[in-house]
C-alpha cells in the first residue's frame, strides 16, 4: 500500500518536469550589447582619481521582468553595456543614469544631483539593430543615438 503523501509528491513533481521541458518559467534573456561616450558640454567626462563611474539602462517595466544593465565607464569616457549575463539588452525604452563611487568610501557620487535618489529624464529607446552607439552629455543632460 502506498502512503497517502506520496501521491501529491509525485504529482507535482511530474508536472515540475512538465513545466521545465516545456518552457514554463523565466525566459532567457537576450539582445544587442550597447557602446556609448559619456560627455559633459561636449568634452569627453573623465573620472576622478579613485573614482568608478557606473552606465545604467534600465527598461521601463513590462509585466514583473526587470531587465537593467550597467557598465563601467572607461578613462576616455566610452562605456559597453553587454547585458545581463552578457546576451544583450533586449529592444525596449530605457532610463538611463549615471553613478560615481569610491572604493574608498571616501568621495561622494558627484552626480546625485543630476540623478537625485536615482531617476532621470534621459530616456532612450533601444532596438533590436547591431552596433547602436549612444552619446550622453552631462552637461546639457541629452542623450542621443548615434
Amino acid at each position: 500500500m502506498t502512503p497517502c503523501w506520496l501521491h501529491p509528491v509525485v504529482v507535482c513533481s511530474w508536472f515540475g518536469i512538465a513545466c521545465l521541458l516545456t518552457g514554463c518559467g523565466p525566459k532567457e534573456v537576450r539582445g544587442v550589447k550597447l557602446k556609448g561616450k559619456v560627455l559633459k558640454d561636449g568634452q569627453p567626462l573623465k573620472p576622478l582619481p579613485g573614482e568608478q563611474v557606473w552606465v545604467t539602462f534600465e527598461r521601463e517595466p513590462v509585466g514583473s521582468q526587470v531587465i537593467m544593465t550597467a557598465g563601467q565607464m572607461q578613462k576616455d569616457g566610452t562605456f559597453t553595456l553587454e547585458g545581463q549575463e552578457k546576451k544583450g539588452t533586449p529592444p525596449g525604452k530605457y532610463t538611463v543614469t549615471i553613478h560615481g563611487e569610491y572604493s574608498s568610501d571616501e568621495g561622494e557620487n558627484r552626480f546625485e544631483s543630476l540623478f537625485p535618489e536615482g531617476k532621470s529624464s534621459l530616456v532612450v529607446e533601444v532596438t533590436d539593430q547591431e552596433d547602436q552607439n549612444f552619446v550622453i552629455d552631462v552637461g546639457k543632460m541629452t542623450i542621443t543615438k548615434q
